[in-house]
């Protein structure tokens, strides 16, 4: 996992500053996934932000189910699905429990129980709604950035893969910038698959 996301993270974090959104949300594949881009769950839910087909559907490609789990289009409807649920809740630890429970979920058990901030919420005693998951997935977040960051501290010295591979084109005409970007970004997804 820690591979995978190394090749994977600077393109999520340019993707999130895109959107205004704090870089750590680059995290959230770790518990989803484990930044593994053929992951599916037994729900359906597949790729690195472990979609299902009736999210795919709506926030990437009515009708492409090629695309559904395309890291990189996964990445960019994650982070605008992000941005929405945190105009809508009151703190990052409710969006991103929403992320995996439902924001209409997390948005109820807020004015159920009273809670002005996530932290309330799951520290109330009496708190139903919210199964295994939803109460131990911010948690599992917070794990998962301090873990990336200290990895050192926990497992040693790790043998990264720095390998980079590449190909070199002649063109024989000109191309434009846009078209660059266009076959560059299909070229990335494949390396970053393989």
């Amino acid at each position: 996992a820690f591979n995978r996301a190394r090749k994977m993270l600077p393109i999520i974090e340019v993707i999130l500053r895109r959107e205004g959104l704090p870089l750590g949300l680059a995290r959230i594949p770790f518990v989803e996934s484990s930044f593994n881009p053929r992951a599916l769950s037994k729900v359906g839910a597949i790729g690195l932000w472990q979609f299902t087909p009736e999210t795919a559907r709506e926030l990437i490609h009515a009708e492409n189910e090629d695309y559904w789990a395309d890291p990189i289009h996964q990445s960019q409807s994650a982070a605008r699905l992000l941005r929405s649920y945190r105009n809508i809740l009151p703190d990052w630890g409710s969006t991103i429990t929403s992320y995996n429970s439902g924001v209409g979920r997390i948005r109820t058990l807020l004015q159920k129980y009273h809670a002005k901030r996530f932290e309330e919420l799951i520290a109330n005693s009496k708190l139903e709604g919210l199964g295994f998951a939803g109460r131990n997935f911010y948690a599992e977040f917070l794990a998962a950035v301090d873990v990336y960051k200290n990895h050192e501290k926990y497992f040693g010295k790790i043998e990264l893969d720095n390998r980079l591979t590449y190909d070199t084109v002649e063109l024989k005409d000109y191309l434009f910038l846009s078209d660059f970007f266009y076959y560059i970004l299909d070229f990335v997804k494949l390396v970053l698959l393989f």
